[in-house]
């Protein structure tokens, strides 16, 4: 027997099964599969002559507020009728933010203490705020005083008025006309048109 004739069938078959091998490997798209590479003597890479890079520093935050200046003032006035008036100051285009009210009154023993209220103006509104006085020394036959002291919260676009008032409790002669009163705020003053009111 030929062993040509042998040889050729079985080469032939072996070629077909390694080509369908090969075919049910490859990928669906036909692209040839990933090869596994071996680089050798791999060379280094050097970089030169690289940009140096500048991040510029930001701009520090600022936020912008209206100043505020401290503000105070301390008025006294002789009391020689049932009632005085006293009026703070605040300066033009200025709103004022009153934070400490303290007020005293004196007056002859025979003459009480009835009331005291401090009216501001803010946005073209008025309003009144009273403020109880303490009397102090208690059955001292020479005078009578009552003073107080508030922290408070109050705003004033323009000058204001404290009023005081008393009531003589049966002096003669010149008694109700003797007396003093005296009122103190301390606080700051904003540009009238501020929105800032924060303390």
């Amino acid at each position: 027997m030929n062993l040509a004739k042998i040889l050729l069938p079985t080469l032939f078959i072996l070629a077909l099964s390694q080509a369908a091998q090969a075919q049910a490997q490859a990928p669906a798209n036909g692209a040839r599969p990933p090869q596994d590479v071996n680089v050798i003597n791999e060379a280094a890479v050097a970089v030169t002559n690289a940009p140096t890079v500048h991040v510029a520093s930001l701009p520090p935050l600022t936020i912008d507020m209206d100043s505020r200046l401290p503000y105070q003032k301390s008025l006294t006035a002789d009391w020689t009728t049932s009632a005085v008036n006293l009026i703070v100051d605040v300066p033009p285009g200025h709103r004022f933010v009153i934070e400490h009210l303290s007020a005293s009154v004196f007056m002859h023993s025979q003459v009480e203490f009835a009331s005291m209220f401090i009216a501001t103006d803010v946005n073209g509104s008025s309003g009144a705020h009273y403020f109880n006085l303490t009397e102090t020394a208690t059955g001292f036959e020479g005078s009578n005083t009552y003073v107080g002291s508030f922290p408070v919260r109050i705003y004033a676009d323009q000058s204001f008025l404290a009023r005081f008032f008393k009531v003589n409790a049966g002096g003669q002669g010149n008694a109700i006309e003797m007396g003093t009163a005296s009122i103190s705020v301390s606080g700051y003053l904003i540009p009238y048109t501020s929105p800032d009111l924060s303390p």
